[in-house]
């Protein structure tokens, strides 16, 4: 690999977020400043690096050298998945909104002993609504722990 293929490799790692690459690449430039022989494709992104200091972004954004705090939120949870099945479930067998909210709350309580507030509850059963479409079938399957609950609400009539 040739100096020029490293330098872009570097960068375009960098670029993508990985903080080694974006320390590695300002160490380049450091080294190129030192012995007054600065790259253009190295000038280039130290110009955007510091263009982007000056627009006030935080320096380890700009920089590149940002690290993860760790693994990003899951938006959809699989205890969430388990209380959403229930709801399709429920929505199924004919209950309302309110009813079905209440027994989110009730069961996520009885089984695993853990509060959920009513507006949680409702949420869930928003954002997990597509849900309903599905087989009964695979929804049991998906409702997890909360399956076995299902004696305690029968259908509406």
């Amino acid at each position: 690999m040739t100096d020029g293929e490293y330098r872009e490799e570097t960068i375009n790692r960098a670029l993508a977020g990985d903080a080694e690459a974006g320390l590695e690449a300002l160490r380049l430039c450091r080294s190129g400043l030192d012995a007054n022989n600065l790259p253009a494709d190295l000038r280039f992104y130290l110009a955007e690096r510091i263009t982007e200091l000056l627009d006030g972004v935080r320096p380890d954004k700009a920089l590149f050298i940002a690290r993860d705090r760790g693994r990003p939120r899951d938006p959809f949870p699989e205890w969430q998945q388990h209380l959403g099945a229930l709801a399709a479930l429920l929505s199924k067998r004919g209950y309302g909104p309110k009813q079905i909210a209440l027994a989110l709350c009730d069961q996520r309580a009885a089984i695993n002993d853990k509060p959920l507030e009513e507006s949680d509850a409702h949420a869930i059963r928003s954002t997990w609504k597509p849900m309903q479409s599905l087989d009964v079938d695979l929804l049991l399957h998906l409702a997890g722990p909360y399956r076995k609950v299902l004696s305690e609400y029968p259908p509406v009539i």
